[in-house]
């Protein structure tokens, strides 16, 4: 198993694509820490459980309070005793047209998208840079790369988020640790089944694929950039769109 005896916290492992990503992590033998702000994330611990998978935990708290960040790794520590993967998975929208959009709209998505990054990879590298190793993978978005009517927000978070992966890379390639992104296209999830149907067919048209995304789909590409498959990855933002948007 590629994550045997590896520690991972998966922040928004609650549901959608951070459960997903977290069961995957559990299934290769990792031990498993799922972060939320919604006690969900208790539930989706005993899903795992109910499951065989023992080494997981869950902890409440959000990523956008620098205080509750410290206690999830000091949790996470205390129960694992260390961090060696770091998924920055936890994300928020709040749509508006631009000139219509609030200063609490702009605040709250930068801070749980892109800020909460901020105090999460800082907690991970006290952990990574004793050992000279690990891996962190940031969860973008293709929005951030083609930008979408009516989320300036979250489109200049995640290409945020983007830019923050490529200069810690940078900053930390030569002490061993590895900082990617993926960048998912429509994917079903909690997120966008609030999304009409009309519109969801208009999106999934654009796609080459004629498809939205499954979680697990995104979670594969997750663990990929995690794994000592992608050892000389480093930097890169993946794209896992369907092939809506090419550069």
């Amino acid at each position: 198993m590629r994550f045997a005896d590896q520690v991972v916290l998966v922040t928004g492992a609650a549901r959608g694509i951070g459960f997903a990503t977290a069961r995957r992590f559990a299934a290769e033998g990792a031990r498993v820490v799922l972060a939320d702000v919604s006690a969900d994330c208790v539930q989706a611990r005993d899903k795992l459980l109910a499951e065989g998978f023992a080494q997981v935990i869950a902890v409440q708290g959000s990523v956008s309070d620098q205080g509750d960040v410290e206690r999830m790794f000091e949790e996470a520590v205390s129960a694992f005793g260390g961090i060696d993967v770091l998924v920055n998975n936890a994300g928020i929208t709040r749509d508006a047209l631009f000139h219509k959009m609030t200063e609490e709209q702009w605040d709250l998505v930068m801070n749980v998208n892109l800020k909460s990054m901020f105090f999460t990879i800082q907690a991970a590298l006290k952990q990574m840079l004793p050992k000279g190793k690990g891996a962190i993978v940031n969860v973008a978005s293709i929005t951030g790369q083609m930008g979408n009517v009516g989320q300036s927000n979250y489109a200049a978070s995640k290409a945020g988020v983007q830019a923050l992966t490529r200069n810690l890379c940078l900053e930390y390639a030569g002490k061993g640790i590895r900082v990617n992104a993926v960048a998912p296209g429509f994917t079903f999830s909690e997120m966008t089944r609030a999304i009409p149907e009309p519109i969801i067919e208009q999106m999934v048209k654009k796609i080459p694929m004629k498809r939205g995304a499954e979680p697990r789909e995104i979670a594969s590409a997750i663990l990929f950039l995690a794994s000592e498959d992608a050892s000389f990855v480093n930097g890169q933002t993946l794209a896992v769109n369907g092939g809506m948007y090419l550069y």
